[in-house]
């Protein structure tokens, strides 16, 4: 019966030291993350972006730019032509 206590005794022991030497660690990355040490509650822990879809317009060809930097261009001129006609 000794030996049984005994050596729960020390698994718990161990156990303590284990706690600790965690309790260390998450401090010590805290620090190094610019976070406080001594903060009263846990910070979450932030959620893995998802590798996904990216969201938006896919992107332009080359040729498909050109269009449409020349249809913009024909815009602004259509636009500047016409505001200069009320202004005079």
């Amino acid at each position: 019966m000794l030996a049984s206590a005994n050596m729960t005794d020390v698994t718990n022991s161990a156990v303590e030291m284990l706690i600790a030497e965690r309790d260390r660690i998450d401090q010590a990355i805290k620090l190094l993350q610019g976070g406080r040490a001594g903060a009263a509650s846990a910070a979450k822990p932030k959620a893995a972006k998802k590798a996904g879809k990216r969201r938006g317009r896919p992107p332009l060809s080359d040729e498909a730019r050109k269009a449409q930097s020349e249809k913009m261009k024909a815009y602004w001129a259509a636009r500047k032509k016409k505001a200069a006609k009320k202004s005079s």
